[in-house]
């Protein structure tokens, strides 16, 4: 099962669904025309997202993210302009991502701070959607095609 809630508008829709992460992030971009944020971490190194389709590539420093220090790298890959912040040391996990559309002349950028739990505690009740009170359910509606 897949749910969307959107909570400006007090709406969420639901969708059955039972496949793996990356199927998902297919049909809800090929179906329903929705852009997962991040959606290429998920697809890193896949023949969906090729690292040969990066055109250039910088290791620009260390910087601090929070108190953790992170090396921090700048690729260029068509109209889009990406750095990733990794903590440094013996887990690496991304902290920050910025991403910038150079194809429009705003250059809009967005970017995605990270914070990592690597020991939670919770029980699976937590990953059944439930709707909050007042909340109406609306159709997830496939794009039309031509």
């Amino acid at each position: 099962m897949f749910s969307l809630y959107t909570p400006a508008q007090k709406v969420y829709g639901t969708l059955e669904f039972d496949g793996n992460l990356g199927a998902l992030i297919d049909l809800l971009e090929e179906k329903y025309g929705m852009q997962i944020p991040l959606d290429d971490l998920f697809r890193w190194g896949t023949p969906e997202a090729p690292v040969d389709k990066i055109e250039s590539a910088m290791n620009a420093g260390q910087d601090f993210i929070g108190k953790d220090l992170c090396d921090h790298y700048a690729f260029r890959q068509g109209k889009i302009d990406w750095q990733i912040w990794i903590t440094a040391g013996s887990k690496p996990l991304p902290r920050k991502i910025v991403i910038t559309n150079r194809a429009d002349e705003a250059r809009p950028q967005s970017v995605h701070m990270i914070v990592w739990n690597l020991k939670p505690t919770f029980k699976d009740t937590v990953l059944k959607f439930t709707p909050p009170k007042g909340a109406s359910k609306i159709e997830i509606v496939p794009l039309k095609t031509k």
